[in-house]
């Protein structure tokens, strides 16, 4: 029989007693415990909380929010819902904030109505603390309800009334017509692509809409648009172009007591065609010379003019009767020396020096039915601005026009010189009638 040492024993015995107690140690002590995907969090943040007229923040940094249950356990993905009552303006957002307390926007901007069902928003990312800002309001009686909902897993699509919250921003209900008021937010996609819905209950003085376009503190565009008056809804189209940022600005002018609302929707990319019906089938040309090249009837009106004087039209482009309508592709403006234009749409010919609209397409079997004039004695009738433009000299922009239809007798597009100035412009409007 083999002897062990008493070194080799004492070796043996020390071994065993470790791994029993390693066997009798709790699971803290084998490695740090930590959270596990998926992390669920659920909190209600707000129950008909009175609005202030400022930002008002929720942020998982709070110890009373953590006792509601707002917590960050690693959560990616953050939904909040939100309703109002009594708000004329009523804005949220989710916001990301980072260890140096910098805040980050990581949602959308979501604007609701009181009126309508509760606003759902989604932000996406994993950040230290998360936080909700509310701005709406202070008027008395205005009051929102907010909660929170997190979780950790694969990105979603928007869809439903995150997507819904994306594209429709309802920047004013019930708001005073005989008051200026501005709303602004980051674009869903980058473009001012959309339309405008205008409403105001009662007839009221001429006021106008300001659209202006901004990136990293610069202005990229500005539009103004005249609003209607009366009580049927305006919708105005608002032509595709940069724009990360956008402000609305109503100015007032000098209505009486009434009320109006402002909607504005986006279009998603992809979703809006320019045409009145679908292609069928794939085409390498544009979508402009598959319709025209049926209807035999795409065209251009050319203007020119040297030291233009004050209102002075430069080209207008317009359809005489109901017969067809003009679809009209975009302008191409070009001058020498720096100038302001306005590209505008019109409802009435004015009394013009007539010019000829040529038809794009070389022995074509069909004559266009509208007309191109310049240089009018009686300026026509302006339902809107669609571009307020400043050029350098010596330079050429494009302005596009897709989506824009002149459907009623003497409807079209102008292009105009507000102010007079020494210079040789030229513009050409492309289009095409169906």
């Amino acid at each position: 029989m083999s002897r062990h040492s008493p070194l080799a024993t004492r070796h043996f015995l020390v071994s065993a007693l470790f791994s029993l107690l390693g066997l009798l140690a709790p699971d803290s002590a084998h490695g740090q415990v930590t959270y596990t995907s998926p992390q669920n969090v659920q909190a209600t943040l707000a129950t008909s909380l009175q609005c202030t007229g400022s930002a008002q923040t929720f942020a998982t940094s709070s110890p009373t929010l953590n006792n509601l249950g707002f917590r960050n356990l690693g959560q990616t993905q953050h939904f909040i819902t939100i309703s109002g009552a009594g708000n004329t303006f009523l804005q949220a957002e989710i916001d990301g904030i980072d260890t140096q307390g910098n805040v980050t926007r990581i949602s959308d901007v979501l604007e609701v109505p009181s009126t309508a069902p509760n606003g759902a928003l989604s932000g996406f990312g994993y950040w230290p603390n998360i936080q909700i800002k509310v701005t709406c309001s202070s008027n008395v009686g205005s009051t929102f309800t907010l909660s929170y909902s997190g979780t950790s897993a694969t990105f979603p699509q928007n869809v439903g009334g995150a997507l819904t919250s994306q594209i429709d921003k309802l920047s004013f209900i019930g708001q005073a017509a005989n008051a200026n008021v501005s709303d602004n937010y980051q674009t869903p996609y980058g473009n001012s692509f959309g339309q405008i819905f205008f409403a105001n209950n009662i007839t009221q003085n001429i006021s106008t809409l300001t659209v202006t376009c901004s990136g990293n503190g610069l202005t990229l565009s500005t539009s103004v648009f005249t609003l209607a008056q009366g009580t049927n809804t305006q919708i105005i189209p608002v032509l595709a172009a940069a724009c990360p940022r956008i402000t609305l600005a109503y100015t007032s002018g000098g209505a009486t007591a009434a009320t109006f609302t402002l909607e504005y929707v986006f279009y998603p990319p992809g979703t809006q065609n320019s045409l009145s019906s679908a292609n069928l089938g794939s085409s390498s040309a544009p979508p402009i010379q598959v319709i025209s090249d049926t209807i035999a009837l795409a065209g251009y009106g050319y203007g020119t003019l040297t030291n233009p004087t004050t209102n002075q039209v430069l080209v207008h482009t317009w359809i005489p009767s109901t017969a067809k309508q003009i679809y009209f592709d975009r302008v191409v403006i070009s001058t020498n020396t720096a100038i302001e234009l306005k590209v505008n749409q019109t409802t009435t010919s004015g009394t013009c020096t007539g010019l000829t609209s040529v038809n794009l397409k070389t022995g074509a079997n069909g004559s266009l039915l509208s007309a191109t004039d310049q240089g009018c004695s009686v300026l026509p009738s302006v339902a809107g601005t669609l571009d307020d433009l400043f050029l350098a000299a010596n330079t050429t922009q494009t302005v596009d026009l897709r989506g824009l239809i002149a459907s009623a007798a003497n409807a079209g597009v102008e292009v105009i010189v507000p102010t007079a100035t020494t210079a040789v412009v030229t513009a050409v409007t492309y289009f095409y009638e169906k």
